[in-house]
């Protein structure tokens, strides 16, 4: 849906132009005149990247006109749920499996996928954290992913891995 609502408003603004008639400058002004959208600007111009990427991948266009333009740099997300918020969310939900994800997901921080994915390997109960060799920035630091529980987490987490040694604790 996100696609479709930046390809079509793209569309609107330069979709009477061929291909090969669209150029950087076209995505640059097209942002600049989208004020309102702040943390949108970088999602839009990787929605027009990418669609044109596609077409030169499928053959459909000779080359991206559009390659070379910079999507700004994302930035770090700085709203933390209200205890009022999390207390709405965790009464909102009946699937205890559910709750248990929701829990750890919310007492370590962790992605979504990061919780989905760990293992009784990765969990380290003697020092209260889960090491993820594998992590969405482990080609750009190298390093495994240490994550920190609180000792309720950790024991949900103990008592997961009882249930399902073989399997992620958290499955979603």
């Amino acid at each position: 849906d996100s696609y479709k609502h930046f390809l079509q408003n793209f569309c609107d603004s330069y979709g009477k132009l061929l291909v090969s008639d669209v150029k950087t400058f076209h995505v640059t002004r097209w942002i600049d005149g989208k004020k309102t959208w702040n943390g949108a600007k970088r999602h839009a111009i990787i929605c027009v990247k990418r669609v044109f990427s596609w077409a030169e991948q499928q053959g459909i266009i000779a080359a991206n006109p559009v390659r070379t333009i910079k999507a700004p740099r994302g930035k770090r997300r700085e709203r933390v749920l209200s205890t009022d918020e999390r207390t709405l969310i965790m009464a909102s939900t009946r699937d205890g499996a559910f709750r248990n994800f929701l829990t750890a997901l919310l007492d370590t921080g962790c992605r979504p996928s990061e919780v989905a994915k760990v293992t009784a390997a990765d969990v380290n109960l003697e020092l209260g954290v889960w090491v993820l060799q594998k992590h969405k920035t482990a080609k750009k630091t190298g390093q495994p992913r240490v994550i920190s529980t609180s000792p309720s987490t950790l024991e949900l987490t103990e008592q997961q891995i009882d249930k399902t040694p073989t399997g992620p604790p958290f499955p979603h």
